[in-house]
């Protein structure tokens, strides 16, 4: 046995009234998924008919209305300043503008490569004359000399 068609959920008319908007009143043109519910609704609403009747009618208007296509002579002249493509640009590159970029790039791999080294001669210095130990008790001993002769001693 067949089953029936599951009847499709009701669209208010507000949602109608967009749809009617977006699509114009040809409803083959409005979402299949919002299309049975408001062919019933059209046919129950008297409110939904005449909103279908205004689309239709501003359809027909809009209908009335063609644009001419551009002339030969404004195409050309929009061509002719528009800006050339990047890729356009680039095919017929002269060498020299290629060398040029190469070298602005080494230029800049070099500057890293000076701060880098320069970072890691900084580093070495540091390691290499810093003290390796503190001799405490030297240090006390310097301490106590230089108390003994604030006070007056010897």
């Amino acid at each position: 046995m067949r089953e029936a068609p599951i009847d499709p959920s009701p669209i208010s008319l507000e949602r109608f009234s967009a749809l009617a908007d977006a699509f114009g009143a040809d409803m083959r043109r409005w979402p299949e998924a919002d299309r049975a519910a408001a062919q019933d609704l059209a046919r129950q609403s008297p409110s939904a008919r005449a909103r279908l009747a205004e689309a239709d009618t501003l359809d027909a208007v809009l209908d009335l209305s063609h644009i001419a296509a551009p002339s030969v002579e404004l195409r050309d002249r929009i061509l002719a300043t528009a800006p050339k493509s990047r890729a356009i640009r680039g095919a017929g590159r002269d060498p020299a503008s290629a060398k040029s970029r190469l070298l602005r790039w080494l230029s800049g791999v070099g500057a890293v490569g000076v701060l880098t080294c320069g970072a890691l001669a900084g580093a070495a210095v540091v390691a290499v004359s810093g003290p390796s130990h503190v001799d405490t008790d030297g240090v006390a001993g310097l301490y106590d000399q230089a108390n003994s002769l604030d006070a007056g001693g010897a």
